[in-house]
């Protein structure tokens, strides 16, 4: 629900998504992970900023936006996908072809929930934060610093976007924004856990 009387500007995600570009530009690594999220999120970030700029961006178009940008991803970076530990069901996952449409459509549901609880000011993002920080701790405990590297990169603009959007709102994370932090997050711990088995 609209809690703000003023036009308040949705361009956080914007401004984070440029700040990591800017990282990835002055320590260019290819081919990287960083790499890979920035050139796969280009066409959730057309319709995401589509929507924050001119709002009149049909659902359909924006769930073929982060489904190719998943696609895109899953294509270009070497994908490992989790082990499912459970009954029958988990063998049947295990299958590439099985498991490629079972995690593009657990990523959409990730992407769409961190939309979706981007009501109010600082709830979306306290609690990707947490998120973030529990990865963290996991890549500082198996020693994955490529992944705690893209983790912290991430942690430092959303740091600084919390301090001008909680409590007052002076700007907002905008759908791209939410859009944007929910690929990067479900990428990295698909990946993760991928890599980490015994997790």
């Amino acid at each position: 629900q609209r809690v703000h009387l003023n036009e308040i500007p949705r361009l956080g995600g914007f401004l984070i998504f440029t700040f990591l570009i800017l990282i990835f530009l002055k320590d260019f690594e290819r081919p990287s992970l960083l790499y890979d999220l920035l050139i796969s999120c280009v066409p959730i970030f057309i319709v995401g900023i589509k929507e924050d700029i001119f709002h009149n961006t049909s659902n359909h178009a924006r769930l073929i936006g982060m489904t190719l940008s998943i696609i895109f991803f899953f294509t270009i970076h070497p994908m490992i996908f989790p082990k499912i530990d459970f009954p029958v069901f988990g063998e049947i996952i295990s299958n590439y072809y099985v498991s490629f449409p079972f995690f593009l459509f657990a990523s959409l549901v990730i992407i769409n929930g961190t939309n979706l609880i981007d009501g109010m000011n600082g709830l979306m993002v306290f609690s990707t934060l947490s998120q973030l920080v529990a990865l963290l701790f996991l890549t500082g405990l198996t020693a994955d610093y490529e992944i705690s590297k893209v983790v912290v990169m991430l942690i430092i603009p959303i740091l600084i976007f919390l301090f001008f959007n909680f409590p007052l709102g002076k700007i907002f994370i905008g759908d791209f924004g939410a859009y944007f932090i929910g690929f990067i997050i479900s990428m990295i711990v698909i990946i993760f856990f991928g890599r980490n088995s015994q997790l």
